[in-house]
């Protein structure tokens, strides 16, 4: 496994990083509920279990974010579900995709979705077009309209196409349409 420099000076402790997150979040939330903002929280991308010295386990696994939520204890603060990140994680997320889907949104937190998908898990995946994945971009819009996601569905790192970058993220956008039309979206 790749060791790569230490990005602070220090290898820091789970305890430390939840007592870190904790006071943040106390200090954060009240501000956002006060000022009518939501914070949706994205996945540790990559998905690994330590970078730099940091170790990634509050927004790197979906059991992190159930407790990351309830410490939050805000309406204020969500999930932005990057789901090619969360489709890097594999089996270390603990739930896949759709399951993370159901999950966060019977919480009502599941406010936005990055809507990619890649070629593997970690560490073998390469970003890759939404239909050529290992992930089952439609059954995985199926589950969104399922749980009437209402959220924003965002086309997110886009590979470049023949014609230039604009072609691309037309593609991407046309086909998560498509899709959400086929599944039922309103």
């Amino acid at each position: 496994m790749y060791e790569g420099p230490l990005t602070h000076g220090r290898k820091y402790s789970k305890q430390e990083l939840w007592d870190n997150y904790t006071y943040f979040i106390k200090q954060i939330a009240p501000v956002a509920e006060e000022a009518g903002v939501r914070i949706g929280i994205h996945p540790d991308d990559p998905p690994v279990p330590e970078l730099g010295g940091i170790p990634r386990h509050i927004f790197g696994t979906y059991d992190g974010y159930v407790k990351a939520l309830e410490i939050a204890n805000s309406p204020a603060i969500g999930v932005c579900l990057c789901c090619g990140t969360w489709m890097e994680g594999g089996k270390e997320t603990g739930k896949d995709v759709y399951e993370a889907v159901r999950g966060f949104a019977k919480m009502g937190k599941l406010w936005k979705i990055h809507f990619r998908n890649v070629t593997a898990p970690i560490p073998y995946f390469v970003e890759t077009y939404i239909d050529n994945g290992y992930t089952d971009m439609w059954k995985l819009m199926k589950t969104l309209v399922e749980v009437d996601f209402r959220g924003n569905l965002i086309a997110d790192h886009v590979p470049e196409m023949a014609g230039g970058r604009h072609a691309g993220w037309s593609y991407s956008m046309g086909y998560i349409r498509a899709l959400h039309k086929a599944a039922g979206g309103k």
